[in-house]
């Protein structure tokens, strides 16, 4: 059981370095830590950018018009109209912690669906610079 709960975290660890290049590569996003290739410092399952210019909410809405549920700020402050007291502690500005957005996958998610969300997200910055102009 361990072995296979080895295997697994190690998939998940590619799968969230993958996704963190594939959006960090957009301009208007950055990871809120930087996590290195591999790392086990921080959780397998998990990737948190900040989208600047777009609220968490904003973002929630129209991931799940595409088909992909994401969550904002961090899981301790899920439900919270406040932003995150972990990116306040991190010194991530109050007006960017609102444009947090947390990704987490588990063992049923693909390499495919994580390229869908970073092209349904790229999608969505893009739109919102649209209506901008």
């Amino acid at each position: 059981v361990c072995s296979m709960q080895e295997e697994e975290a190690a998939r998940l660890r590619e799968l969230r370095d993958y996704l963190y290049e594939r959006l960090s590569s957009q301009k208007r996003i950055s990871a809120t830590v930087k996590v290195e290739p591999g790392s086990e410092v921080f959780l397998p399952n998990i990737v948190h950018v900040l989208v600047d210019g777009l609220e968490s909410e904003t973002l929630i809405l129209r991931l799940d018009t595409r088909g992909f549920g994401v969550s904002g700020g961090s899981a301790c402050s899920s439900g919270s109209l406040d932003p995150s007291h972990v990116l306040a502690a991190m010194g991530v500005p109050r007006d960017l912690a609102f444009c947090a957005l947390r990704i987490s996958f588990d063992a049923r998610v693909s390499a495919e669906e994580c390229e869908g969300l970073a092209h349904a997200l790229a999608r969505v910055c893009r739109e919102a610079s649209t209506r901008k102009r």
